[in-house]
């Protein structure tokens, strides 16, 4: 990326190796650093081609993910990271309707083939970076979980970021509620009760399927 993370942690005075395979990234990363008067060890190279030197307490990715091999990249780099340390994951979410690889909404719900035959139609500039959007492997919360589930030094929690149309669909569901209060036992047995009942439905499971992506923490054992 351009550094703005590995900035703020330099800032806390943090010891800080950003990695990138991009040059004109790293390029820009290296500008935006200097800038902002802090020493950040910069690579540039592919990461499974690095031969690191050292174990770091917290390892960052922001959407890398969904461009390479996950389980892979997941492998190498929990190998690098101190007992107790922390690897912290950003990934985009391929239930979510918005595409940012593409720039449309649900075209990448449809099979590759049919989605490459409509961007070189309508949105040939997606192929000065991607041959094809097989290239793009977005996950949902479900292949998440089966995926950090192969790694049993890894405790892990995913959260979902940016949930779209939550606040009116939770003011529709409760005005559903209210109109039929009289007929809904949910409803009448206590608001507690019923707050619970519509923060476990729609936080907890609603959420974690539309939600734009995932922050993924995961804590390496100490034993």
């Amino acid at each position: 990326g351009t550094g703005g993370i590995a900035i703020v942690c330099a800032k806390k005075k943090a010891d800080v190796t950003a990695l990138d395979l991009d040059k004109d990234s790293i390029e820009l990363a290296k500008f935006m650093a200097k800038k902002e008067k802090v020493k950040i060890k910069f690579i540039i190279e592919d990461v499974f081609k690095e031969k690191f030197n050292r174990d770091f307490d917290i390892i960052f990715s922001i959407d890398a993910l969904e461009h390479i091999n996950a389980e892979k990249f997941i492998r190498v780099f929990k190998n690098h990271i101190k007992p107790g340390g922390y690897l912290i994951l950003k990934v985009n979410n391929k239930l979510f309707p918005y595409d940012p690889h593409t720039q449309k909404y649900l075209i990448h719900l449809l099979p590759v083939k049919t989605i490459d035959s409509l961007l070189k139609k309508y949105y040939w500039n997606f192929f000065r970076t991607y041959k094809s959007y097989s290239e793009i492997k977005l996950p949902t919360y479900f292949s998440l979980v089966k995926l950090l589930s192969k790694f049993k030094d890894l405790n892990f929690k995913i959260y979902p970021l940016f949930i779209p149309f939550l606040p009116y669909v939770r003011e529709k569901y409760f005005d559903a509620y209210q109109n039929i209060s009289g007929l809904n036992p949910i409803y009448k047995i206590s608001p507690i009760f019923r707050n619970r009942f519509i923060n476990r439905l729609f936080i907890n499971r609603f959420t974690n399927l539309i939600c734009q992506s995932f922050l993924i923490i995961c804590e390496k054992n100490e034993d």
